[in-house]
């Protein structure tokens, strides 16, 4: 990371895109696995010239952007990211830590504080072309909420009620479902409403139905007299209070996260309606490798222009997938020993290269990661994910089989020029192997990650000039 990104903060790249000067300037966080945030830093300056501002957190980092339609699609373009957000307001906030009303009446207060109208129409207008009435008047957002509960009611006839639990979250989440306040007659409305979902849309549009829809969602880390939930409950209610958005969990159309670090609380507005790691893959595996943490080992390894790229031990060919799509100027082999892995990889392929309308520059095959098929020192990069005895294997095994399968590298990858990104939880048992070939490799660095609470570690190697 630049010495630049290092004396910047999140509270800093807010203040300055909301300088007068800076309407058009917008902080976006993306979430990341923690320890590729310095990967994903990486990317964005790539992607948006070494004069972003930015900085990172433990999972995250945080940019400025000029809000403008190349950026936008840049942005979404974004690989090693799961998550984007537009945040809007970062501040420290002295919790009392005992008294819970006190402290959720500080959450409210937030909402009170700050006015969203801004960066609601900047999400709205620019980051997510959004159509639909963000600022309701009170009879307009009770019109839309009885005609909400009826499409709903249809829905969960339908469905056999399966919208029912949503609606219970719903009036847990902060709205305020009083009947006696709306002075509509359903049955009528019912009967108006279009089956069609074209003329539906349509419908809503034409009389100002299409009202903002939305849910509340809390992050926090450290110790505090509330909850997540209740901290979330009570913030979405005060958002509903005085916006007069519909609340639902389900169908929204914005997410407005609270996130809460001890003292440091800012909020985002989602960019992203689900994590941008699922794509690629279709038929999934017992070890499927998210496509964002596939890149992210693949920028370790610095591809090249007509690099061979080898994965191993495959499993559903995520990391060549991702490796054929972001670098498709490289050559991927991969393969493994299962045959039910291949026939997953190959029904992946299929999947992909219909998606795409093009074949991909990949070969699998069926092979022992410990005697590959492949001449002495013809592969440029190995990446891979290796087995550590949880999911699949045991972990009685990870020595030996991590011996075997290393020894196997050093002799297919290209002396002095070679790299190998190699990610295992078994951190100490890879450590104890790679002791034995420290003549053969070099290990510039090894990055500890977390994913999904478990563990793991990623060991950059670079082959020496030494032959095996």
């Amino acid at each position: 990371m630049s010495d630049k990104a290092a004396e910047l903060s999140l509270q800093i790249l807010i203040n300055k895109s909301k300088t007068l000067q800076n309407y058009n300037i917008v902080t976006i966080e993306g979430t990341v696995d923690t320890g590729f945030e310095g990967v994903a830093l990486e990317e964005c300056i790539e992607i948006f010239g070494s004069e972003v501002e930015c900085c990172r957190s433990r999972g995250r980092i945080f940019f400025n952007i000029v809000s403008n339609t190349a950026n936008i699609d840049k942005l979404r373009k974004m690989r090693s990211v799961d998550n984007l957000y537009q945040i809007i307001n970062a501040e420290n906030i002295e919790f009392d830590g005992k008294d819970k009303d006190a402290d959720l009446s500080t959450v409210k207060d937030i909402v009170n504080r700050y006015n969203f109208k801004q960066d609601i129409l900047l999400w709205a207008e620019r980051m997510m072309a959004y159509n639909g009435i963000c600022f309701p008047t009170s009879e307009q957002s009770q019109k839309a909420l009885a005609v909400n509960t009826i499409l709903k009611e249809k829905a969960s006839k339908k469905g056999g009620g399966g919208d029912t639990k949503v609606e219970d979250s719903e009036s847990a989440d902060g709205l305020k479902k009083d009947s006696e306040e709306i002075d509509i007659d359903k049955m009528k409305i019912s009967e108006e409403l279009p089956q069609n979902k074209d003329e539906l849309d349509q419908y809503l549009r034409d009389n100002e139905l299409n009202v903002l829809k939305f849910r509340a969602t809390c992050n926090r880390v450290g110790k505090h007299s509330f909850s997540s939930m209740e901290a979330a409950r009570d913030f979405g209610g005060q958002l509903h209070d005085n916006y007069m958005w519909l609340v639902d969990l389900k169908y929204y159309d914005l997410e407005v996260v609270l996130n809460i670090c001890d003292k440091e609380v800012y909020i985002g507005l989602a960019l992203t309606r689900e994590s941008m790691h699922k794509r690629n893959i279709t038929h999934f595996g017992p070890t499927t490798l998210r496509a964002t943490l596939c890149y992210n080992l693949l920028r370790l390894a610095r591809p090249q222009p007509g690099d061979l790229v080898v994965d191993p031990l495959c499993g559903g060919g995520s990391i060549p997938f991702e490796c054929s799509l972001a670098f498709p100027y490289v050559f991927n082999i991969c393969g493994d020993n299962h045959e039910k892995a291949v026939n997953r990889t190959l029904c992946n392929l299929t999947s992909l290269e219909s998606v795409y309308n093009k074949p991909l520059p990949l070969d699998v095959f069926q092979w022992d990661a410990a005697r590959l098929p492949l001449r002495s020192a013809s592969v440029d990069i190995f990446t891979t994910d290796l087995p550590f005895g949880k999911r699949s294997g045991r972990k009685i095994d990870n020595v030996p089989l991590y011996r075997r399968v290393l020894n196997e590298l050093t002799r297919v990858v290209r002396l002095e020029s070679g790299r190998a990104v190699l990610m295992t939880h078994d951190r100490k048992a890879f450590t104890k192997v790679l002791s034995n070939f420290s003549q053969y490799w070099t290990n510039p660095h090894r990055i500890g990650i977390n994913l999904g609470g478990l563990d793991a570690a990623v060991f950059v190697l670079r082959r020496t000039a030494k032959m095996i």
